[in-house]
């Protein structure tokens, strides 16, 4: 598993940020993998996952989106799947 996109954004207080955050699971040859579940969750700062898991499409991908809580500061979630590492995404919510 591997993120896509969605890292390192920054956005204010009680805002979804600009892009969803994207992983990407691939067996052992790269290859995608389909209809795999992949867990969401907010492990240190505030708001809210769009859903806590989401499951891989035809090319190996799965997305969710966040929005930010209401107080300024750094957002660690972490994607994770069954057997593997859990990947993390570190966001911040600027001061308003």
């Amino acid at each position: 598993m591997a993120v896509i996109s969605g890292d390192a954004q920054t956005a204010p207080p009680n805002t979804a940020l600009a892009e969803p955050l994207v992983v990407v699971v691939v067996n052992q040859f790269g290859e995608p993998l389909k209809d795999i579940t992949i867990n969401w969750a907010i492990v240190s700062g505030g708001g809210a996952l769009s859903a806590s898991s989401s499951v891989s499409d035809d090319g190996g991908h799965a997305s969710v989106n966040y929005t930010t809580g209401p107080t300024a500061g750094s957002v660690i979630i972490t994607a994770t799947v069954h057997g593997l590492p859990p990947l993390g995404f570190d966001e911040t919510i600027s001061a308003s």
